[in-house]
């Protein structure tokens, strides 16, 4: 059968919108239930998939955010499932389950991408990867571009992307905004009593706006060099 041409195309419009949209949103929500970042990008990368299926077929929903959460939820207790044993697995993965659940019923999705940039520039990650780790989790920059941007091969920056994410779930990293201001190595880049302060003023999409386009920035002049002469890592 031909495919419906205008309807693969809305769907792919649509798809496309809410990932620039509300992409570090939904993995933030995700990572935060389950402290596990690749598995919240890896389900919603499949509900993206699913979307591009189905849509077509059955039309956008009226709140696209809400389906991609949906269809990602199960996919995230599905893989807990296959991982976890026993009564205690079974217990916290109910939790999970119940936990999601209630959140997905809401009619806002929580914003919790400040919390995510916490955990993504928390001490015990390596300090060489917070902003690119950063850019990738919460505005969905695959690793070739970031890769351009910091003078590395695609392939050394996401074996460091990696072992942060995986830093991240089994060390416990709480995703939080810190309630005093951090101290030492704790997130040199990121002020907690003047994140709080802008987020009080512009709203925590407004200080993301902000943080990353600084990170961008310090990243723009490698960039610019990579583009106009070709030259950089391979």
């Amino acid at each position: 059968m031909k495919e419906d041409e205008p309807a693969h195309a809305q769907a792919r419009r649509t798809a496309d919108a809410v990932a620039r949209r509300s992409y570090g949103k939904l993995v933030a929500f995700l990572a935060a239930q389950t402290r596990d970042v690749a598995a919240a990008e890896d389900a919603l990368s499949e509900a993206f998939t699913s979307a591009l299926s189905d849509w077509p077929l059955h039309g956008c929903p009226s709140n696209p955010e809400a389906w991609l959460l949906t269809v990602a939820r199960r996919r995230v207790i599905d893989v807990g499932r296959r991982r976890s044993t026993g009564e205690a697995a079974t217990g916290q993965l109910q939790l999970l389950a119940e936990g999601l659940d209630a959140a997905a019923a809401d009619a806002e999705i929580p914003d919790r991408r400040l919390a995510l940039m916490f955990a993504c520039a928390h001490p015990a990650i390596e300090a060489g990867v917070r902003a690119p780790l950063m850019l990738q989790v919460v505005v969905g920059l695959d690793a070739k571009t970031i890769a351009s941007a910091f003078l590395m091969s695609p392939a050394a920056i996401s074996k460091r992307l990696v072992r942060a994410k995986t830093k991240i779930r089994q060390a416990g990293i709480p995703f939080r905004v810190p309630e005093r201001p951090l101290t030492g190595e704790a997130v040199p880049s990121i002020n907690t009593t003047r994140s709080r302060s802008i987020v009080a003023r512009v709203g925590t999409a407004g200080f993301l706006f902000f943080l990353v386009k600084g990170v961008l920035w310090l990243a723009l002049p490698a960039w610019l060099y990579v583009t106009r002469f070709g030259v950089g890592p391979r």
